[in-house]
């Protein structure tokens, strides 16, 4: 086999090793080459290998279809009825989530008003008593394999174990009502993340993961509140809580729920840095005649220290592909702090955004290089990466982020120099000369198209403003502005003219023209009522090809229930609401039960009569609180009733019409809790009726599965 020679590049081989330096045979050498030939044929092997599943998948999925429409159309030739809408496992779990907000939503009430009718110790034993049954029942329910059931009940134990130091506070418990109550708030939330997390780490169950990553949230802030730290103590505060979430992410617990929590509080975080900006800005009016001597009011040199200190906080929890993310958030937020923090005259903001735009422009056209694989419009330059586990992969993603991260921070910080630069022409003008530099430093050297062409335009767009802002800065009257202006543009078409790639530039100019005439000529009403009438036009193109069918049926919802509200709208003054639309739902589901056919979505069927029985009752309800207690428990009742037989017959739309409502005037209840009426007594029966009816439609599920797997080893 033949190599090239390590050491001189000469051709050898195995037999008499290398002719040109005299070295023997290197095995190792021609393993190399060996494997790389291998390489390139199992890449090629891969790449056939996914084509035909592709292919494959996408003819199983073809065959899928045709077997659904002929089914179909055997259920219609033998009246047969047709196949269940949901599966019992989404039932299950809008049960469980309903049942739990019942539950929850009662035990709140419960807490907040009707329980004064109780004394201190009867209070007291009652809520310990009902938390610990509450927590008592998860690993039951686990020994019998029900996991959905004890995921809603240690949810609703949670809740509860929040509530007991409410009710602790209510009472004065040990004189814990004469401190702060934002403290002692942070103090219940740390317990209860405490007993969250032991008892998922006992149990196993996720739910208390989620509890004890969605509570320990505000735990900080509220025992930080008190001591009124200032925008550089709420910096910290928020910095740390990000750094937490993202170190329970690194730990692979709740990694999205982790990073949506980090993602908040990282901008919570770099908030005051974004105040401290809009000081700047304040401070540099008016437009082209700010006072030099003008300083930013003073957010103190603690604050561009704190947002340093957030910066290499997330550093650290960060993973190392995604750090250089967390440095350019941070020298973002520390170059707007800056004027405010220092106390500076305004015109050093655009400077201090200059400079970091210098620094983010030189490492725009790298970043961009390594995030072309994940940032890549078409799938083959994907499909051209190697196998799924290979590290490039992921560092091309974590490059992605890095460079949308600069993009976002380029953008902003350009912004907010235009803006404060305009508090004098001059100074204007030198950040719009910065800007053209800049755009022509991405234009030679970008290495990327879509960089190239953003930095043309950046520099074709600033030629009429430096000119304006300059011909200003110079005192020249308003003619001989408009000259230069002139001129500028006349430069930046011939170079539009003698450059193709400088026809970027031009396909700027439509957008820019026509915003420039809505705001000029007020013609925005127009293009509002243009953009209707295309919404219009496209959604008749739309039901046209859909069918008639399915057009007409959608037509004839439509219609019903506009007739419904209609009617609920304009009965006589002093009528009862139901006794109008009770009527026309009833007429409505009479109609549908005539004329309902196999096929017929439950919501063509039955939506009109659920619309017009539940709609307008709610609407009252919601908008008029007088009075209406009995109207509340009744449509709570029978959109209970509702939701029952959707889940029997596993039809969507009474699930979610009634699901819906339950959950709605479940909510309108807790917004009510002032009132001193027991209606925690309905919520909690209805929420344990749900709770109960999808623990046994889980237990029946589990059977079931046990039962197959038991025929599957008989056979």
């Amino acid at each position: 086999m033949t190599y090239p020679c390590p050491y001189c590049g000469a051709p050898a081989n195995l037999e008499t090793g290398c002719p040109s330096c005299g070295r023997g045979p290197d095995p190792d050498a021609a393993e190399v080459i060996r494997t790389d030939a291998e390489i390139s044929v199992l890449i090629g092997e891969l790449a056939t290998a996914r084509k035909a599943v592709s292919d494959l998948e996408v003819r199983i999925s073809q065959a899928w279809q045709r077997r659904h429409k002929a089914a179909a159309r055997v259920r219609l030739a033998v009246g047969a009825p047709p196949p269940p809408e949901t599966s019992s496992r989404a039932v299950q779990n809008v049960l469980f989530t309903l049942g739990g907000l019942l539950l929850g939503v009662a035990a709140i009430v419960f807490t907040a008003v009707a329980w004064a009718q109780f004394g201190l110790t009867g209070r007291a034993v009652l809520l310990g008593v009902v938390t610990l049954v509450a927590l008592a029942v998860p690993p039951l329910a686990l020994r019998r394999g029900l996991t959905a059931t004890a995921e809603t009940m240690a949810a609703v134990g949670l809740l509860l174990t929040l509530l007991d130091g409410y009710a602790a506070w209510y009472v004065n418990l040990f004189g814990v009502a004469d401190g702060s109550p934002a403290r002692f708030a942070g103090v219940v939330c740390l317990v209860t993340v405490v007993i969250a997390a032991g008892y998922a780490l006992v149990t196993g169950l996720t739910g208390p993961r989620v509890a004890a990553l969605l509570v320990v949230q505000p735990a900080l802030p509220l025992l930080v509140g008190p001591a009124d730290p200032g925008p550089a103590g709420w910096s910290l505060t928020f910095g740390a809580i990000a750094a937490l979430n993202l170190v329970a992410a690194r730990r692979a617990l709740l990694v999205p729920l982790a990073y949506v929590c980090a993602a908040g509080a990282t901008l919570i975080a770099l908030l005051p840095a974004a105040i401290a900006g809009i000081d700047t800005l304040r401070t540099a009016r008016p437009v082209f005649h700010a006072a030099w001597q003008a300083a930013v009011p003073s957010a103190g040199w603690r604050l561009p220290a704190a947002l340093a200190l957030v910066a290499a906080a997330l550093f650290l929890a960060l993973p190392p592909r995604a750090r250089p993310a967390a440095l350019v958030a941070g020298a973002s937020a520390v170059a707007l702090a800056l004027p405010a923090g220092l106390h500076l005259p305004w015109w050093n903001g655009p400077i201090l955004d200059l400079v970091a735009l210098v620094a983010l422009v030189a490492a725009l056209a790298p970043a961009g290089r390594r995030a072309a694989p994940a940032l890549a419009p078409s799938a083959a330059r994907v499909a051209a990466l190697p196998a799924a586990a290979s590290p490039s992969a992921p560092v091309a993603a974590a490059s992605a982020v890095t460079f949308v991260c600069q993009v976002v921070a380029v953008v902003l910080l350009g912004a907010h120099a235009l803006a404060a630069g305009f508090g004098r022409p001059g100074v204007a003008a030198g950040v719009l000369v910065a800007f053209a530099l800049l755009g022509a430093a991405l234009a030679v050297r970008g290495g990327n198209p879509v960089l190239a062409d953003g930095g043309k335009i950046v520099a074709l767009l600033s030629l009429p403003a430096i000119a304006w802002t300059g011909a200003a800065a110079l005192g020249l009257a308003h003619p001989a502005q408009v000259r230069a202006v002139t001129v500028a543009a006349a430069v930046g078409l011939l170079i539009v003219a003698f450059t193709r790639a400088g026809a970027a530039a031009l396909a700027a100019v439509p957008p820019l023209a026509v915003t420039l005439l809505v705001a000029e000529t007020d013609l925005v009403p127009g293009a509002a009522s243009l953009v209707v009438l295309g919404v219009i036009v496209v959604a008749a193109a739309v039901a046209g090809r859909v069918g008639p069918t399915a057009a007409g049926r959608g037509l004839g919802v439509a219609v019903a229930v506009a007739g419904g509200l209609a009617v609920a709208l304009t009965r006589p003054a002093g009528s009862v609401l139901e006794a109008y639309t009770i009527l026309g739902s009833c007429l409505a589901l009479a109609g549908a039960f005539a004329a309902k056919r196999a096929q017929t979505p439950s919501w063509a069927a039955y939506g009109p009569a659920l619309i017009i029985g539940l709609v307008p009752s709610l609407i009252t309800v919601l908008t008029n609180d007088e009075g209406q207690q009995l109207r509340r428990l009744l449509l709570g009742i029978a959109a209970l009733a509702i939701l029952l037989a959707g889940a029997k017959f596993r039809l969507r739309a009474p699930v979610v019409a009634g699901g819906g409502t339950v959950a709605v005037v479940a909510l309108h209840e807790l917004g009510l809790v002032w009132e001193l009426i027991p209606r925690w007594i309905p919520l909690a029966a209805g929420g344990l009726l749900l709770v109960l009816v999808a623990a046994t439609l889980e237990s029946r599920r589990r059977d079931l599965s046990r039962m197959r797997h038991a025929l599957g080893r008989m056979s």
